[in-house]
């Protein structure tokens, strides 16, 4: 009988308890359902901000925009003449190696106008602007080469310059800065308010210095540097163009319009066409540009980290690439290289990747060292060991640097020494130093010794508060908390 009269109240027990548990998981499901709605709305809330900011569709102007670049894009009068002078300009600047001269004459340059002016047109499907900026944009290319001719063959040539070398082969830094400057280019100019910003970008993206270099190799009679210049200025505006296009189809620009349907569906066409003509070869060159900027990068770390001879000294190593084959010549001067250690270079090349090379390795044997007589022997026996000593240098750089910035420590500011002469000019002479404490830390007291204008006569209450303020400015400006002041 007890156990039933206890049954209802373990029963009505695990109903009280099934009802906190229930309302718990309640409570926890609704913080979890308003975490959800918080976090939400803040994505939402973020992606509205971000896409606020990055808007450019709003204050895009197309029709000033249009008008812009028509204006710019033909090449006669002024613009021309502008032109020309540039490219003197930045061909003396390439001939005495100066880059600010080189960057004043990309500032001038027009040369922008029909580049963009090509990239647009394709956006718009306008086939009228498209031959008159391809017109002017071989006019000008035209012009800009006779120019940089004419100047290097009647100019005095120091040489050729680091600022030349640099236009002969397209890296993948060119690419991307075409691309970006492309870009940047169309948007500034598709703004309201205009700026500064495509002189910047001609600056940026090198337009001129390849089209001087090109002709200083016609005037040198240099294919390679001709040949290598034209590629990389083809590169830089393709690659503008076809950033101004994609960014003229983003902003949807309005097309053009023809009467007729047949010259429309025909125009069309010739776009078209044009575009794989821009888009094919730029793929193609930027795959290009990419692997061999990869390769190189491996090429360079393989000549680091795996060639090393002790009893040679490698000069600097040459990377040359003859169509998919990389040219690696070393060259080394010492002892001669066995043949399996050349072998187990390339073995270890293979294991890095690095397929289709050529490892051309250039020595000075001992018998061209002795038939050169004692004193070739005497200067590759010095450049050998100069170079291992110029390692045990760096050490002993290191301790008298270590010497010198104790020196230092123990004296000190200039600065300091000079303000006390300034603001008191009672005192005549001045001596300071960190005096070194004979204790096992070591320790070390800032210390003036000076000496007050005899001519003064001051009292010594004066002296006393000289050297209280001293002591104060010191102690400020060290941030010491023990300093020294006596009289001489």
């Amino acid at each position: 009988m007890v156990e039933d009269k206890n049954q209802p109240a373990d029963s009505s027990g695990e109903d009280i308890s099934d009802a906190v548990v229930e309302e718990q998981l309640k409570k926890e499901e609704d913080v979890r359902k308003e975490s959800e709605f918080y976090f939400r709305r803040f994505i939402r809330t973020f992606r509205e901000f971000i896409k606020h900011r990055l808007s450019i569709i709003d204050n895009a102007n197309p029709q000033s925009t249009i008008e812009g670049i028509e204006k710019d894009v033909e090449f006669r009068g002024f613009n021309l003449w502008i032109l020309i002078l540039s490219i003197f300009i930045c061909s003396i600047g390439l001939n005495v190696n100066s880059p600010a001269v080189i960057v004043g004459a990309m500032l001038i340059s027009p040369l922008m106008g029909p580049i963009m002016g090509v990239g647009l047109s394709v956006g718009i499907n306008d086939i009228v602007l498209l031959k008159r900026s391809l017109r002017n944009w071989g006019v000008a290319v035209l012009m800009a080469i006779l120019s940089s001719t004419l100047f290097f063959l009647i100019a005095p040539t120091i040489g050729t310059q680091s600022e030349l070398l640099a236009r002969t082969q397209p890296t993948l830094l060119d690419v991307m800065v075409a691309i970006f400057g492309g870009a940047a280019g169309i948007l500034a100019g598709s703004r309201r308010e205009k700026n500064n910003v495509i002189p910047g970008v001609a600056i940026a993206t090198a337009l001129m210095p390849p089209l001087c270099t090109a002709g200083y190799g016609i005037a040198t009679g240099n294919l390679f540097h001709f040949g290598g210049a034209m590629y990389l200025f083809l590169i830089n505006s393709i690659f503008i163009s076809l950033a101004t296009t994609l960014v003229v189809r983003y902003l949807k620009y309005p097309a053009r319009k023809l009467a007729d349907p047949l010259k429309e569906k025909r125009t069309r066409r010739i776009i078209i066409f044009v575009l794989i003509v821009f888009v094919l070869p730029s793929a193609y060159v930027f795959y290009n540009v990419v692997d061999r900027t990869y390769r190189l990068q491996k090429i360079e770390a393989f000549i680091a980290e795996d060639i090393h001879v002790d009893r040679a000294m490698m000069m600097d190593p040459e990377i040359t690439f003859e169509g998919d084959a990389a040219i690696i010549s070393l060259a080394f001067l010492g002892e001669q290289i066995p043949d399996k250690m050349i072998a187990s270079w390339e073995k270890q090349a293979e294991a890095r990747g690095l397929n289709n090379i050529v490892l051309n390795v250039v020595q000075v044997d001992n018998s061209a060292i002795a038939a050169n007589g004692e004193e070739m022997q005497r200067i590759a026996s010095s450049l050998i060991e100069s170079q291992n000593t110029l390692q045990g240098k760096d050490s002993e750089i290191a301790r008298l640097k270590d010497k010198l910035d104790k020196l230092a420590e123990s004296g000190l500011p200039k600065d300091l020494i000079e303000g006390i002469r300034i603001y008191n000019p009672e005192i005549s002479e001045i001596y300071a130093g960190q005096l070194q404490l004979s204790n096992a830390t070591r320790d070390t007291i800032c210390t003036l010794l000076i000496k007050f204008d005899p001519s003064l006569e001051l009292e010594e209450a004066k002296e006393l508060e000289i050297k209280t303020k001293l002591r104060a400015y010191v102690r400020s400006r060290l941030g010491s908390d023990t300093v020294f002041v006596t009289e001489l």
